[in-house]
């Protein structure tokens, strides 16, 4: 059965869901991470002076005098605790033992341990460019003649790390590294999704910050939205991105989440107690997708941040169909148009999450026939379920349809 449109523009409206910000333990201070020890269900929060750890009902701390600015699991036993005041010049890489709980010294790194990464085979350090196969020796690289290392974000096989002047991009685990091209600089922090889909930002000091996006592990990049002051960025699990405000100026503050359909920020200030962000996570609750939020005053998760659609229809000079529906294995999506045009075709899933674009370019008046293969943008196939796909036409008229992928 085919589905036809005529003359045709959706405005596109959020609408939240009541949702509400939970807080995990007691924490009046500034929350820099949080941490679930791998295989356990032991929590580690690193605050401002050292560590609260979490092995059944009670939060112990154990101070270390310099906030923990990350921390990654070494073993059920274990893990890795990067600390630092602020300055290059003051940090150091402690493993943290449970059995005994105490701080062992790893090293000093004279420029500065910012993030901490890992694979299953490596664990990486930005700062300067450190690696190692176990999180106790280190390995310095010096492949970008001592420029700082802003960022590294790690996806199975492939590292991507950030200095000042470019992106450079990994695909054998941090050996050897390609340049993005074109160059892509000022990147401040770098962010995978689960399924590879690698975002970045630019320095939170910036009135005018740019969030990109790369589908290729970061060898070419698409300015995603544009914004003032954004300082960190995060996706949950099931790939949605977030964005946070670091207090930076003082009334830059707050949490908000990309909606791809709308193409606009969706802010989730209500009923969070501190709005000055430190970090957005992954968590996952009860099987549900989750942000973790950690603040300049507490720690809090979200999870019912689910939204519903609604379309305003005004008239706009052009005709569609689409065809068949349910489909397997391709869908074919017809545009008849009164004149030359832009035309923007690109498809999500329920969660609002871009999967594909399939065109964006001009075309003379007449008919034409788009095709989506059921692939995303790396090729693989996804999952039978609900779809949409949305046609922006001149950047001024558009619509958006349900499809259903049927396998």
């Amino acid at each position: 059965m085919k589905y036809f449109f005529l003359f045709i523009i959706s405005f596109i409206s959020i609408h939240l869901f009541p949702y509400e910000w939970i807080e995990i333990g007691d924490f009046d201070e500034i929350v820099w991470k949080y941490h679930v020890i791998d295989g356990t269900n032991i929590q580690v929060v690193g605050v401002e002076d050292g560590l609260y750890v979490n092995s059944g009902t009670e939060w112990d701390f154990f101070y270390r005098g310099l906030r923990v600015l990350d921390i990654v699991s070494l073993d059920q036993n274990s893990i890795l605790v990067a600390d630092g005041s602020g300055s290059c010049l003051s940090a150091g890489l402690w493993e943290f033992d449970l059995t005994i709980s105490d701080y062992i010294v790893v090293m000093f790194a004279w420029a500065g341990l910012k993030l901490l990464h890992c694979n299953d085979n490596y664990y990486y350090i930005a700062g300067n460019y450190w690696q190692s196969s176990n999180g106790l020796d280190w390995n310095f690289y010096n492949y970008w003649d001592n420029d700082f290392v802003w960022s590294v974000a790690v996806h199975d096989n492939n590292v991507v790390v950030s200095t000042e002047n470019n992106v450079y991009v990994s695909n054998d685990e941090g050996i050897t590294f390609i340049p993005a091209e074109p160059e892509i600089s000022n990147i401040e922090d770098l962010v995978f999704s689960h399924d590879g889909v690698l975002y970045a930002r630019t320095p939170y000091t910036f009135e005018e910050s740019i969030v990109y996006v790369s589908y290729d592990y970061g060898m070419t990049w698409d300015e995603l939205f544009f914004g003032s002051y954004i300082g960190r960025i995060g996706v949950d699990s099931s790939g949605r991105l977030f964005v946070g405000w670091r207090g930076y100026p003082e009334n830059s503050t707050g949490v908000a989440y990309w909606d791809e359909l709308s193409q606009e920020l969706v802010y989730l200030n209500d009923n969070l107690p501190n709005l000055a962000i430190t970090r957005l996570q992954p968590y996952e609750h009860n099987g549900d997708s989750s942000i973790i939020c950690c603040t300049h005053e507490g720690l809090y998760f979200l999870t019912d941040y689910v939204y519903t659609a609604d379309s305003e229809i005004v008239n706009g000079p052009f005709e569609i169909s689409h065809f068949p529906n349910p489909f397997n294995p391709s869908l074919s999506i017809s545009f008849d148009s009164k004149s030359d045009c832009f035309v923007d075709v690109t498809i999500f899933n329920i969660n609002g999450q871009k999967i594909k674009t399939i065109t964006r370019n001009d075309y003379l008046k007449g008919n034409h026939l788009f095709t989506w293969d059921g692939n995303d943008e790396f090729g693989n196939q996804v999952g039978s379920g609900l779809y949409f796909y949305r046609m922006v036409v001149d950047n001024k008229f558009e619509v958006i349809k349900k499809c259903v992928l049927l396998k």
